[in-house]
């Protein structure tokens, strides 16, 4: 039997929960896989109620946010700025809320040194 590592379990986790979230699931109906990107890890995900975009962020040698539409096509896909792999190798997820009026709010530990 093929071990699966962490990071790919993470990522088949966070490609089921988008999968759940999707609202075709509510009318018992599964969509095909959709995936945002090769590899990463730490995910989280955040769905708009009124467009039903769906809001992810991962790490992937930073912390990465892609915006999907509610049938799962990549509108927007970008690398956030100061949210990289530090010098001592710690990867630090991040984290990701819509609110009313669509927009995202990320948030991400940043290492600092040794404290």
């Amino acid at each position: 039997m093929r071990q699966l590592t962490a990071a790919k379990m993470a990522t088949l986790l966070f490609l089921s929960v988008i999968l759940v979230l999707f609202p075709a699931v509510s009318q018992a109906n599964w969509s095909d896989l959709i995936e945002v990107g090769p590899g990463g890890e730490t995910a989280d995900l955040a769905v708009d109620r009124n467009s039903g975009e769906v809001h992810v962020v991962h790490f992937k040698d930073g912390l990465i946010w892609t915006k999907l539409d509610s049938d799962g096509k990549i509108l927007t896909q970008e690398a956030v700025p100061g949210a990289t792999l530090d010098a001592g190798g710690y990867r630090f997820s991040g984290t990701v809320a819509v609110d009313m009026q669509g927009n995202p709010h990320l948030t991400y530990r940043v290492h600092l040194g040794q404290n």
